[in-house]
């Protein structure tokens, strides 16, 4: 198993939260409650930790994925290429599957239903790029994808989830401790009907500490910075 030092549960959570405040343990549901929507919002705004990849089958019938159970948006479709991911190209205007036969779902290409996009793909000097053999369009309402161009039969999912599982223990990395017990003491503001202008100022204290963990996530190495640096430098004749 992997080492979870930097990792603290929900539990831990409330415990310390109302150790620090001096609150009965009646309120632990209550608090417990609202660290799952805490953390399920941060996840689902795209500050938290909680994507996962997942290899999908394609259903050759309908050339389509369905969305994992946990799913909440994408971060990357695509599948392996030379050790790397071959991601898949966005377009919103590849024709939904809604021909039925005998009760099954299935394509009709008179229709346009599953049939592979083609592009012209030139080699005149100047051509623009951006061309793609794979896409990919997102049926939020039937809660799956539909693809062109993809022979294969299974695709690789990254995507991101809320984080909060119901069936197992629910680990938290611990520098997000600080935004949380924030949120904590907004929710209680709220509940106990503090004056507006504490419940505004606790409110903004939930935001500072969520700007900090982005900057945090988004912070880059010193190598990473001259990786950046020297990709974009190049030799030049001395003049």
């Amino acid at each position: 198993m992997a080492d979870t030092s930097g990792l603290i549960t929900i539990k831990y959570i409330v415990a310390s939260y109302r150790n620090n405040k001096g609150y009965d343990s009646r309120l632990d549901e209550t608090f417990r409650q609202w660290v799952i929507d805490c953390y399920s919002d941060m996840n689902m705004d795209g500050l938290g930790t909680a994507v996962k990849s997942e290899w999908v089958a394609v259903n050759a019938d309908t050339q389509t994925i369905d969305f994992p159970s946990d799913y909440i948006d994408y971060e990357a479709i695509g599948m392996p290429l030379n050790g790397r991911l071959w991601t898949f190209t966005r377009d919103d205007k590849l024709i939904d599957t809604l021909t039925i036969e005998c009760g099954a779902e299935t394509t009709d290409a008179d229709r346009g239903e599953g049939i592979d996009r083609e592009q012209y793909v030139g080699n005149a000097y100047g051509m623009p790029g951006g061309v793609n053999e794979t896409y990919f369009k997102e049926d939020k309402r039937n809660r799956r994808f539909i693809l062109s161009g993809v022979n294969r039969s299974e695709v690789l999912l990254v995507y991101r989830t809320t984080g909060v599982s119901l069936t197992e223990e629910t680990f938290i990395p611990r520098t997000y401790l600080k935004a949380i017990k924030a949120y904590l003491d907004w929710m209680m503001s709220e509940r106990i009907d503090e004056a507006e202008v504490k419940q505004i100022k606790k409110e903004g204290r939930y935001e500072y500490e969520r700007r900090i963990l982005r900057k945090r996530d988004r912070k880059m190495t010193m190598d990473e910075i001259k990786d950046v640096f020297y990709s974009t430098t190049g030799q030049v004749p001395k003049r």
